[in-house]
């Protein structure tokens, strides 16, 4: 059974508060059009994940519920803690846990969601690998499939990244 798994990146975030805890740290500007950007690819791409893993940092909730509102779209998410600034190996995991889901939203942090997304793409289209290894920004969204039942079985190399998308070429700017 065909398999869809989105990885985002939260969007863009403030500094603006001293003093601050980095896990409440808000979307700023550009994180907040970068959102609308993302909501009009996920329409256009018929995105609608089945379910959504997030982070509770403000940022990533932030990133979904803004995503959400633009699309009219109420996702079925679970905010984990544990997915806040997670490794690789700790988002692999919580993805592995979503058993037969068709389709799956992790929206997380770097350096994790990167290292995920380059491990997991065994194969996969040449300009997206190329776009995703040069730079995952915030609001980055690589899109794989897999030929699996359950999500126990997806491990590194195993995925064909589809597509990589970035707000700065969603905006035109490449």
């Amino acid at each position: 059974m065909v398999k869809r798994l989105f990885l985002l990146r939260h969007a863009k975030s403030s500094w603006a508060t001293p003093g601050q805890a980095d896990h409440e740290r808000p979307l700023n500007g550009r994180g907040r059009e970068a959102c609308a950007l993302l909501a009009a690819h996920f329409a256009a791409a018929g995105i609608r994940p089945a379910r959504v893993l997030c982070s509770t940092a403000t940022r990533t909730r932030e990133t979904l519920q803004r995503i959400a509102a633009e699309l009219g779209w109420k996702p079925l998410a679970d905010y984990r803690e544990g997915l806040y600034l997670a490794s690789a190996a700790n988002l692999l995991k919580a993805i592995q846990g979503a058993g037969t889901t068709e389709s799956l939203l992790l929206i997380g942090h770097n350096p994790g969601i990167e290292d995920l997304a380059a491990d997991l793409g065994g194969d996969g289209d040449a300009g997206a690998k190329a776009n995703l290894h040069r730079k995952y920004p915030t609001g980055g969204l690589a899109t794989f499939r897999a030929d699996l039942t359950d999500w126990r079985q997806a491990a590194v190399g195993k995925l064909y990244l589809e597509s990589f998308a970035t707000p700065a070429e969603l905006r035109g700017g490449g």
